[in-house]
């Protein structure tokens, strides 16, 4: 999505959610393929994003019209106590 949609776009925020806060708080997650897109599906959150339910806030950038290339954001998910 980040290549189709934000290619001229140097930087974007990536907000990494812990998905249990998020539905626990009234909004949901569900993964679709857009019409004409190939490589999904993709995450596509219904409702409002509660700020307790962001983990993290990773910024991504690039050089408009070269690839995007995102860290691995696995290190960041919470871990389970």
């Amino acid at each position: 999505m980040l290549q189709r949609f934000y290619a001229d776009v140097p930087a974007v925020d990536v907000l990494v959610l812990d998905v249990d806060r998020l539905e626990h708080e009234g909004a949901s997650v569900l993964w679709e393929t857009p019409h004409d897109v190939t490589d999904g599906p993709y995450p596509h959150v219904y409702g409002v994003v509660p700020v307790q339910a962001v983990v993290e806030v990773v910024r991504v950038e690039h050089e408009p019209g070269e690839p995007w290339t995102l860290p691995d954001v696995e290190a960041l998910r919470p871990q389970a106590t």
